[in-house]
């Protein structure tokens, strides 16, 4: 068919499914009896391709349908304002008494038909006749378009028509092959149920048995998932993408933002804690742990609040995207992820921060982090979270708390430092650095337990070096610097040092001086600092 015919044709089925719809609300089976074959009407609608082109002309805004009480609940369409006016512009027939320009009737209720109001019959321009036998019917209302659409008996046998295996079959394939959202997937599937009851109990009642009657009835909707395309085709339109895409942005802005602010605000509060934690567990167990507050830990976190509040705006923003756009999670995620991962990647490379490996790589994983979170698994309608989502992020966040860890280094003050003092553990050995911290000169206060026989203290500072997860002095010569109290001057330190060892020694009662205590301080930091932009121009 050409395109013109195809226009045309097109024209000529959403006319007459606007005179079938002018007078009251009605399902689709009620439709298709008024327009369909058992009344007569001619044109280029087939049963098969009914509920694609009623969802198209309800995309387009001419119809509009809701699930109403009656006899039993059921999906009807009634016509809309603009519909209405559509109708009159285009002069297809006179709007019956009780629809006027621009109103319809109450939704979820069929308007009241106007006595006498004229309904189109005859050849006209549209291509669509109606023959004798409906203008015989319009002078009976309730015979040209039933009030129920099916007789009573339906109530009872519903149910299992649309449970019967041929049935049952039918529809799980349709609803399969449905790239629509959880809600209008199980509205579509309801509706052509419906329809198959609809279809088999018009069939029985004019004497075909009940299997056939069945068997008829899906024949006629054509293959699953031919008109299961056709409706997606309908319902997946460029605008409610839009829409779904504007709705969405703003729920994700909202989500990830406060989850971010939330998230950075407890790491800021807990990574003091863990560092103090790390430390101190290390010293009960023995060991010598040094867990440093540097800058590239400060990027970690907020890396990692980074990464928290991409997942959960883009996980709190799927909904409402599928929700307004019709589609199927499962089929926009992909979108979604495409379009918020640049956006959160360029920010990760533009923002300065002191970097190193883990930090850089938490930066990086924040456009993941998004990823990750618009790839929701499959789950019942209207669920967010699941037991296994839930654990799986509780798990994550614990990883992330303990990532500080990571930074923790072991020293053993009890080595040998040719040529210092042998080491010697005293507690509660205080120094205190009192000063302009801008300048070069320092106080140095060394403080020793009272009583301890210990006296003539003094503070040494050499090189360390890093050599696996260990900080080690460095043996060889004298120490950089040697303080006995008062101003020291710190600028004999050489600023191209990563680490410093720091001890305090003092003679004990033996008349021999003995290390005893150790640190480690940092010096000049190794890592990068400026944007992940910069450090890969730097680098390359």
């Amino acid at each position: 068919m050409s395109d013109d015919a195809s226009a045309a044709n097109d024209l000529r089925i959403t006319r007459a499914i606007v005179g079938a719809l002018r007078e009251r609300d009605l399902p689709g089976h009620a439709i298709w009896q008024w327009l369909g074959p058992v009344h007569g009407a001619r044109g280029g609608l087939s049963e098969a391709n009914l509920y694609p082109t009623l969802h198209r002309l309800e995309a387009a805004g001419l119809l509009e349908s809701s699930w109403c009480e009656g006899e039993r609940t059921r999906r009807t369409y009634r016509i809309t304002g603009f519909g209405l006016r559509e109708a009159e512009s285009h002069g297809w027939g006179t709007v019956a008494p009780g629809r006027t320009r621009g109103e319809g009737a109450p939704r979820g209720e069929g308007a009241p038909r106007g006595e006498g109001a004229p309904r189109g019959s005859g050849d006209d321009e549209s291509g669509w006749s109606w023959h004798s036998e409906v203008e015989a019917m319009a002078a009976t209302a309730d015979a040209a378009v039933p009030d129920a659409a099916v007789p009573d008996a339906l109530d009872d046998g519903r149910g299992n028509i649309v449970e019967v295996g041929p049935t049952k079959a039918y529809l799980d394939e349709f609803e399969g092959s449905l790239r629509l959202s959880s809600v209008y997937r199980q509205d579509a599937r309801n509706e052509i149920g419906d329809h198959i009851a609809d279809g088999a109990t018009q069939r029985r009642s004019e004497g075909i048995g009940s299997r056939e009657a069945v068997a008829e009835a899906i024949a006629a909707l054509g293959p699953a998932n031919e008109l299961a395309a056709g409706i997606n085709t309908a319902q997946l339109t460029a605008k409610r993408l839009h829409h779904g895409t504007q709705w969405a942005s703003a729920e994700a802005t909202l989500a990830a933002f406060g989850a971010l602010a939330v998230t950075w605000g407890i790491l800021v509060a807990l990574t003091p804690a863990v560092l103090w934690a790390v430390a101190h567990l290390g010293a009960a167990l023995g060991l010598h742990l040094y867990a440093p507050n540097v800058g590239e830990l400060h990027t970690e976190d907020l890396g990692i609040a980074g990464c928290v509040g991409a997942f959960v705006g883009a996980r709190r923003s799927m909904p409402a995207l599928a929700r307004k756009s019709r589609q199927a999670e499962a089929v926009v995620w992909k979108r979604w992820a495409l379009l918020g991962a640049p956006p959160l990647a360029l920010l990760a490379l533009l923002v300065p921060a002191n970097l190193d490996p883990l930090s850089t790589a938490t930066l990086v994983a924040i456009p993941l982090a998004w990823v990750a979170g618009t790839k929701a698994p499959v789950a019942p309608a209207g669920e967010i979270l699941s037991a296994r989502g839930v654990l799986l992020a509780a798990t994550l966040a614990l990883a992330l708390l303990a990532m500080p860890g990571v930074r923790v280094w072991a020293f053993q003050p009890a080595q040998d430092l040719a040529p210092a003092s042998p080491f010697t553990a005293v507690q509660d050995v205080a120094v205190r650095w009192a000063g302009d911290p801008t300048g070069a000169y320092w106080r140095v206060t060394i403080t020793l337990p009272p009583a301890s026989g210990w006296h003539d203290a003094r503070l040494e500072i050499r090189p360390a070096r890093r050599a696996g997860v260990l900080i080690a002095p460095d043996p060889a010569g004298q120490p950089t610097l040697v303080a006995s109290g008062g101003f020291v001057n710190f600028a004999a330190l050489s600023g191209s040092q990563a680490d410093w060892w720091a001890a305090v020694s003092a003679i004990g009662s033996d008349g021999l001086r003995h290390t005893i205590a150790a640190d480690v301080r940092l010096g000049h930091s190794p890592h990068f600092h400026g944007s992940l932009l910069q450090w890969l121009i730097h680098i390359l």
